[in-house]
């Protein structure tokens, strides 16, 4: 059962990085330097969360994002012990054309004391100058309720214009 009300939607704009989105109603928001956290209210095993980061592409061009998405599969599994991947997928988002890759996986850790998790990573890519990672992850018994939740949030997401 559901400790939130994943069937309404509020809507948020978090305006020091220049996003708007939707997250389910009881949900919290928590502003940081580069980004935002936003989470679930807390449960007894893995809190359902989705960070959201901004910062700068490493180099500029299509070109550039086109390597980087080829490539970050195989880095999460080279990386990240216990990542075991599950699918991808590929989308624009209608605020100013931004391109997302979106990789979905599980995680277990050598620490048989920490829960099993399943994973959503994206990335948008807004243009040269600006890009975004979105990590967002809950318990793999959550899995069928979450994940849906996530993609919902990431596809409400709306980009805001730079400030003169």
């Amino acid at each position: 059962m559901s400790t939130y009300d994943d069937t309404r939607w509020a809507n948020v704009t978090l305006a020091d990085i220049l996003v708007s989105l939707q997250v389910p109603h009881g949900w919290d928001a928590f502003p940081e330097e580069f980004g935002a956290t936003l989470r679930a209210p807390v449960e007894a095993e893995v809190t359902p969360t989705v960070t959201l980061q901004v910062g700068e592409p490493e180099q500029p061009g299509l070109a550039w994002w086109r390597d980087f998405t080829e490539q970050v599969v195989g880095h999460l599994i080279d990386t990240a012990p216990g990542f075991s991947f599950v699918d991808q997928d590929e989308f624009r988002l209608s605020s100013l054309g931004a391109e997302v890759y979106v990789v979905r996986g599980h995680w277990e850790s050598d620490d048989p004391t920490l829960p099993e998790t399943a994973q959503l990573q994206a990335w948008i890519w807004a243009g040269s100058t600006r890009m975004y990672q979105v990590s967002a992850v809950t318990s793999l018994q959550h899995e069928d309720r979450d994940l849906p939740v996530f993609e919902h949030l990431l596809r409400s997401i709306r980009l805001l214009p730079e400030r003169p």
